[in-house]
């Protein structure tokens, strides 16, 4: 290695390093699992039934008891959703809303049963103590 790689080595470490100890202060980026009230239930029922328009929002039940996950991490909440339609349970669906823009709710991903961290921040997904599906970056529910 020569001394200007070497050089190069040394000022991206501390930058990384600073970097983690900037991010590790932040108080504001740390998850937060949240309770679901009847407002947000209303709320997330809306946005699948807009984003369902083909389904009749009479046919949707939910967010279904025990397969709903909510919380926040810096200004943004997300909620991993089961709904019911003519009483069929769905693969869950993941909702995203950006408080710091007071936007409604909206459907990011229906899933096939995977919660991707590219759709879901992981630290956020772990606070739920959602199981890791194989070597990805995707988790499931877990079993009973």
């Amino acid at each position: 290695m020569n001394a200007r790689t070497a050089a190069g080595l040394v000022t991206a470490c501390a930058a990384l390093g600073g970097a983690g100890t900037a991010l590790a202060c932040g108080d504001d980026i740390a998850p937060q699992n949240l309770a679901v009230n009847p407002s947000v239930k209303a709320n997330l029922k809306a946005a699948f039934a807009r984003a369902h328009p083909e389904i009749s929002p009479a046919r949707i039940s939910g967010p279904v008891a025990g397969r709903t996950y909510y919380g926040s991490i810096a200004d943004d909440r997300y909620a991993v959703v089961t709904f019911t339609v003519d009483t069929h349970l769905r693969y869950p669906t993941i909702l995203m809303r950006h408080d710091n823009r007071r936007d409604r709710w909206h459907v990011v991903r229906d899933t096939r049963g995977g919660i991707c961290g590219r759709f879901v921040p992981q630290p956020l997904i772990e606070t739920w103590s959602l199981r890791r599906w194989r070597h990805t970056d995707c988790y499931v529910e877990p079993t009973a």
